[in-house]
């Protein structure tokens, strides 16, 4: 029997377990060998997750915004950025259980930044950092913003240096692919108290930030299995089972649960911890669906800005965020994004009885929209399919709103599904958005 006060299973290295269930048929009696390898293979699934929760790009832009490098830094007003950090985006999603965050970069050498002295701008020298920042919050506990960045070395070509590269394909042997670091709450690793806090289902914001004269590529963030803790006496859903590889037999045939020790309770290594495991499992893990921001690298002098232009709208009736002058649904032509689904279906909602009957599945999912209105209250509809869509309201100043509801999905991994297309609107003034993420779940 296990006297812990905290039950952990560490995540790391863990093997995709197939439970080998032997000669078992109905009416025979369930052996403890393949009970023990069902239940650890419930751990392996949290062990294989690697979903990308943010990530940024220069999306299509043939430029970056950073100046070329042509220009004399002392040559007067400001032509270069300063040390200020610029919001390439703010995203929200749920991390599956166990998981940590890695971040990882891929960029050029960095342009000319300046800094103020008195009253005139000079060379800062070539350089660029990027970071990342990640608020945990489970409940009523919450921790950060917590950093980790990455400097960027600058280019040394150019009469002043920072010069970007001019040659067709140049850029391409330049660029360079680096971790930025790791995203946990502190503690995370060492306290088992801190861990039992963020193992389950915890909410993160993550913001990706760069300054000086950073030529980014692409910026994204995914999780890392490390560990899953419990407390004792936790005898409720839990999406591990923490079953040790060298846990021996306890009994000939299966228990409901363990035997309780000296001094801690023990909720594991039975059926009902199993079927917990089971359910929770089953109805939370899932894709992250999408996420967008609204920074443009295209956008004049936007390089001087501490985060991007909001896309803006007075129409009152539904235009495309990415495509104003798209005003209506469309399976085949509408750009947008993929609700990638296949293999996290409901089986209460994607039954071949149902009106699917196979052609398509529907995934619940959690709307996250960071966005303000100026005047009459607007509407920002995220629509997968004819009929799924979702619809969240924005009534007042800059913050984020949240809505549930349910998206037509792929029904299988090849499936040529229709896009998830973002639509906005507002009866009067302006409706401006920042960022938009779309999780799957909506417990």
């Amino acid at each position: 029997m296990s006297n812990d006060e905290y039950k952990s299973v560490l995540l790391r290295g863990l093997d995709t377990i197939v439970p080998g269930l032997g000669s078992l048929a109905p009416l025979t009696p369930v052996r403890w060998a393949p009970m023990r390898n069902a239940m650890r293979a419930q751990d392996a699934i949290l062990a294989t997750t690697c979903r990308i929760l943010a990530q940024w790009s220069v999306s299509g832009a043939d430029d970056w915004s950073v100046p070329t490098g042509t220009t004399d830094p002392a040559g007067g007003g400001q032509a270069y950025p300063d040390d200020t950090w610029r919001v390439l985006g703010t995203y929200t999603s749920r991390v599956t259980p166990g998981s940590v965050l890695k971040s990882y970069c891929e960029a050029n050498p960095s342009g000319l930044v300046e800094k103020l002295v008195g009253s005139n701008w000079v060379s800062d020298g070539a350089w660029g950092e990027v970071r990342v920042g990640v608020t945990w919050t489970n409940g009523a506990t919450s921790v950060g913003p917590i950093y980790s960045s990455l400097g960027l070395e600058g280019s040394a070509e150019g009469t002043y240096g920072g010069l970007e590269p001019s040659e067709p394909g140049q850029a391409w042997t330049e660029c360079r692919v680096r971790e930025i670091g790791t995203h946990r709450p502190t503690g995370f690793v060492d306290d088992p108290a801190v861990r039992a806090v963020y193992s389950e289902w915890s909410d993160v914001e993550i913001t990706i930030e760069v300054r000086g004269g950073a030529r980014v590529e692409h910026v994204a963030v995914h999780e890392y299995a490390r560990a899953h803790t419990t407390g004792h006496d936790n005898d409720g859903l839990t999406s591990a089972n923490a079953m040790p590889a060298t846990a021996g037999q306890l009994t000939r045939g299966p228990l409901t649960k363990a035997v309780d020790g000296a001094t801690y309770e023990e909720h594991r290594f039975g059926t009902r911890r199993a079927m917990q495991v089971a359910e929770r499992q089953s109805e939370r893990l899932g894709p992250r669906v999408m996420c967008w921001s609204c920074w443009d690298e295209t956008d004049s002098n936007i390089w001087d800005q501490a985060e991007g232009n909001p896309v803006t709208t007075t129409s009152a009736t539904f235009v495309h965020l990415l495509d104003s002058t798209i005003t209506s649904y469309s399976g085949s032509a509408n750009p947008g994004w993929i609700v990638g689904g296949a293999y996290a279906q409901l089986h209460r909602l994607c039954d071949p009885t149902l009106i699917a009957v196979g052609r398509f599945a529907a995934v619940p999912v959690r709307v996250t929209v960071d966005a303000a209105r100026s005047a009459g209250d607007g509407v920002v509809r995220v629509q997968c399919g004819t009929y799924d869509w979702v619809d969240v309201p924005i009534t007042g100043a800059r913050a984020e709103y949240t809505q549930v509801g349910y998206l037509e999905s792929q029904a299988a991994g090849d499936h040529a599904a229709p896009p998830l297309v973002v639509w906005i609107r507002v009866a009067s003034g302006t409706l401006s958005v920042y960022n938009v993420s779309v999780d799957f779940g909506w417990w």
